[in-house]
């Protein structure tokens, strides 16, 4: 019958389809993964990252973290260092009212 396929045509075909289906993840892994390094970590909401992403960031941060750690043995260690940040972005966060509360009553 001219409808008919043979099971080693059908078998190409669905290995053809796996095959391009696992090319287009890969390509959308990388495409994720070249997204990901460009995201400004300030601007960037790790409560709403997956678990895959938020685990990588988490390892990228550990990392530059031990690569800044000055520990008590570094020639270079100074315990109590006091630095001053001068902000060059203006922020919210940190303006408005310096009142002291002074009991619970306050609030």
């Amino acid at each position: 019958a001219p409808d008919s396929f043979s099971t080693k045509q059908v078998e190409r075909l669905v290995q053809t389809l796996i095959d391009s289906l696992a090319d287009g993840q890969k390509r959308e892994d990388e495409e994720e993964k070249r997204t990901l390094a460009q995201l400004d970590e300030q601007d960037l909401n790790f409560n709403v990252l997956d678990d895959d992403i938020l685990n990588q960031k988490k390892k990228e941060m550990a990392a530059m973290f031990e690569a800044h750690r000055v520990s008590k043995e570094d020639p270079n260690y100074v315990y109590n260092v006091e630095v001053d940040f001068n902000p060059t972005a203006e922020n919210e966060w940190d303006e408005g009212d310096d009142s002291v509360i002074e009991s619970d009553d306050d609030w």
